[in-house]
Protein backbone atom coordinates (compact mmCIF):
# COMPACT_ATOMS: atom_id res chain seq x y z
CA UNK A 1 0.00 0.00 0.00
CA UNK A 2 1.55 3.47 -0.78
CA UNK A 3 0.81 6.60 0.64
CA UNK A 4 0.95 10.49 -0.44
CA UNK A 5 0.14 13.27 1.58
CA UNK A 6 -0.82 16.64 0.40
CA UNK A 7 -2.31 19.78 2.01
CA UNK A 8 -6.03 20.89 1.70
CA UNK A 9 -6.36 24.41 2.53
CA UNK A 10 -10.07 25.32 4.57
CA UNK A 11 -10.51 27.38 1.43
CA UNK A 12 -8.80 24.02 0.88
CA UNK A 13 -6.40 22.48 -2.23
CA UNK A 14 -4.90 19.36 -2.19
CA UNK A 15 -3.77 16.80 -5.09
CA UNK A 16 -2.20 13.46 -5.60
CA UNK A 17 -0.47 11.46 -7.80
CA UNK A 18 1.86 7.87 -7.94
CA UNK A 19 1.78 4.51 -8.45
CA UNK A 20 -0.87 1.81 -6.91
CA UNK A 21 0.62 -1.36 -8.19
CA UNK A 22 3.25 -1.93 -10.84
CA UNK A 23 1.13 -1.76 -13.71
CA UNK A 24 -1.20 0.72 -12.10
CA UNK A 25 -1.06 4.40 -11.62
CA UNK A 26 -3.54 6.70 -9.70
CA UNK A 27 -3.67 10.92 -10.10
CA UNK A 28 -6.20 13.24 -8.41
CA UNK A 29 -7.81 16.27 -9.46
CA UNK A 30 -7.10 19.23 -7.54
CA UNK A 31 -9.77 20.48 -4.98
CA UNK A 32 -11.07 24.19 -3.29
CA UNK A 33 -13.22 24.19 -0.28
CA UNK A 34 -14.38 28.03 0.31
CA UNK A 35 -16.83 29.07 1.89
CA UNK A 36 -17.51 32.60 0.41
CA UNK A 37 -18.23 35.88 2.64
CA UNK A 38 -19.15 35.01 6.41
CA UNK A 39 -22.17 37.32 7.91
CA UNK A 40 -22.08 36.83 11.86
CA UNK A 41 -25.43 38.03 11.71
CA UNK A 42 -27.19 34.95 10.19
CA UNK A 43 -28.17 32.94 12.12
CA UNK A 44 -27.84 29.89 10.43
CA UNK A 45 -24.10 27.98 9.54
CA UNK A 46 -22.43 28.41 5.97
CA UNK A 47 -22.14 25.46 4.10
CA UNK A 48 -19.35 24.78 1.22
CA UNK A 49 -18.83 20.91 -0.79
CA UNK A 50 -16.25 20.09 -2.75
CA UNK A 51 -15.15 16.97 -4.71
CA UNK A 52 -11.78 15.10 -5.18
CA UNK A 53 -11.73 12.15 -7.97
CA UNK A 54 -8.83 10.17 -7.77
CA UNK A 55 -8.42 8.33 -11.09
CA UNK A 56 -6.51 4.96 -11.62
CA UNK A 57 -5.27 3.91 -14.60
CA UNK A 58 -3.88 0.10 -15.75
CA UNK A 59 -1.46 -0.65 -18.14
CA UNK A 60 0.23 -3.93 -17.93
CA UNK A 61 2.75 -5.86 -19.94
CA UNK A 62 1.66 -7.34 -23.54
CA UNK A 63 -0.67 -10.22 -23.76
CA UNK A 64 -1.54 -9.44 -19.93
CA UNK A 65 -5.32 -8.40 -19.71
CA UNK A 66 -5.51 -8.95 -16.06
CA UNK A 67 -7.60 -5.90 -13.67
CA UNK A 68 -6.47 -4.84 -10.41
CA UNK A 69 -8.85 -4.18 -7.40
CA UNK A 70 -7.45 -0.86 -5.67
CA UNK A 71 -8.42 0.40 -2.52
CA UNK A 72 -8.22 4.08 -2.45
CA UNK A 73 -8.92 5.82 1.48
CA UNK A 74 -8.53 9.31 2.28
CA UNK A 75 -8.02 10.88 5.71
CA UNK A 76 -8.04 14.56 6.90
CA UNK A 77 -6.05 15.21 9.64
CA UNK A 78 -6.09 18.12 12.07
CA UNK A 79 -6.56 21.79 11.59
CA UNK A 80 -3.47 24.08 11.87
CA UNK A 81 -5.21 26.58 13.32
CA UNK A 82 -6.48 24.65 16.44
CA UNK A 83 -4.14 21.49 16.38
CA UNK A 84 -7.78 19.45 16.36
CA UNK A 85 -9.56 17.31 14.20
CA UNK A 86 -12.82 17.98 16.49
CA UNK A 87 -12.67 21.71 16.22
CA UNK A 88 -10.66 22.88 13.38
CA UNK A 89 -10.54 26.83 13.63
CA UNK A 90 -9.34 29.14 10.36
CA UNK A 91 -7.19 31.94 10.86
CA UNK A 92 -6.30 35.21 9.53
CA UNK A 93 -2.94 35.97 8.95
CA UNK A 94 -1.65 38.37 12.02
CA UNK A 95 -5.42 38.80 13.72
CA UNK A 96 -6.27 36.92 16.69
CA UNK A 97 -9.87 36.02 15.94
CA UNK A 98 -9.93 31.61 14.88
CA UNK A 99 -13.28 31.30 12.87
CA UNK A 100 -14.89 27.38 13.83
CA UNK A 101 -15.29 24.70 11.05
CA UNK A 102 -15.39 21.43 10.47
CA UNK A 103 -15.33 18.65 7.60
CA UNK A 104 -17.39 16.12 7.23
CA UNK A 105 -18.06 12.46 5.38
CA UNK A 106 -21.74 13.27 4.78
CA UNK A 107 -24.44 15.39 3.52
CA UNK A 108 -25.58 15.68 6.93
CA UNK A 109 -22.37 17.02 8.73
CA UNK A 110 -22.96 14.40 11.40
CA UNK A 111 -19.13 12.59 11.05
CA UNK A 112 -16.46 14.71 11.04
CA UNK A 113 -13.80 13.43 8.50
CA UNK A 114 -10.48 12.66 10.22
CA UNK A 115 -7.70 10.09 9.95
CA UNK A 116 -8.57 7.07 12.42
CA UNK A 117 -8.14 4.43 9.19
CA UNK A 118 -11.90 2.64 9.55
CA UNK A 119 -13.50 5.07 11.86
CA UNK A 120 -13.29 8.79 10.45
CA UNK A 121 -12.02 8.08 7.04
CA UNK A 122 -13.46 7.26 3.52
CA UNK A 123 -12.44 4.28 1.57
CA UNK A 124 -13.74 3.37 -2.34
CA UNK A 125 -12.02 -0.47 -3.73
CA UNK A 126 -12.12 0.41 -7.52
CA UNK A 127 -11.15 -2.84 -10.37
CA UNK A 128 -8.92 -1.14 -13.09
CA UNK A 129 -9.33 -3.37 -16.34
CA UNK A 130 -5.99 -3.10 -18.22
CA UNK A 131 -5.20 -0.10 -20.62
CA UNK A 132 -8.64 1.83 -18.77
CA UNK A 133 -9.00 4.25 -15.85
CA UNK A 134 -12.00 4.36 -13.91
CA UNK A 135 -12.05 6.81 -10.99
CA UNK A 136 -13.18 6.92 -7.50
CA UNK A 137 -14.80 10.72 -6.08
CA UNK A 138 -14.85 11.56 -2.56
CA UNK A 139 -16.54 14.33 -1.56
CA UNK A 140 -15.58 16.63 1.24
CA UNK A 141 -18.49 18.27 3.27
CA UNK A 142 -17.57 21.72 4.81
CA UNK A 143 -19.66 24.04 7.60
CA UNK A 144 -18.51 27.28 9.04
CA UNK A 145 -20.65 27.43 12.52
CA UNK A 146 -22.89 30.76 12.73
CA UNK A 147 -23.04 33.71 15.18
CA UNK A 148 -18.92 34.11 15.62
CA UNK A 149 -17.99 37.63 16.40
CA UNK A 150 -14.61 38.01 14.29
CA UNK A 151 -12.70 40.63 12.52
CA UNK A 152 -13.45 41.18 8.73
CA UNK A 153 -10.92 39.71 6.39
CA UNK A 154 -9.82 36.06 4.31
CA UNK A 155 -9.42 33.46 6.93
CA UNK A 156 -7.86 30.16 6.21
CA UNK A 157 -6.44 26.90 7.65
CA UNK A 158 -4.83 23.86 6.31
CA UNK A 159 -5.15 20.14 6.66
CA UNK A 160 -2.95 17.23 5.74
CA UNK A 161 -4.90 15.15 3.24
CA UNK A 162 -3.70 11.63 2.95
CA UNK A 163 -4.21 9.41 0.42
CA UNK A 164 -4.08 5.80 0.93
CA UNK A 165 -3.60 3.14 -2.06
Amino acid sequence: MSSRRWLLLAACSAGFAGPAHAATTCTSSNISLGFGSYLMINAAPLDAQSSMTVSCTRVNAPGDNSSAKVTVAVSVGPSQGSGSIQNRQMFQGGAPDLLNYNVYLDAGRISVWGNTTGVDTASQTITVPNKQTVGATFTFYGRLFAQQNVRPGFYSDSLLVTVDY
